[in-house]
């Protein structure tokens, strides 16, 4: 699993490849994470769950 606090300050592209998910599918889920209609804990929830 990949430590999310090693990721920040990594590009889009780094973190998106770290997480085997699309750089589209996170600048997603930032913005419904800034919109309101998605809680960190649900994100972290979907990163971990794509891991595993």
């Amino acid at each position: 699993m990949v430590d999310p606090a090693s990721a920040a300050g990594s590009s889009v592209t780094e973190v998106a490849e770290a997480f085997g998910v699309p750089p589209a599918q996170l600048y997603a889920w930032r913005k419904q994470v800034a919109g309101g209609e998605l809680d960190a804990d649900q994100a972290m929830a979907t990163f971990a769950h794509r891991r595993e």
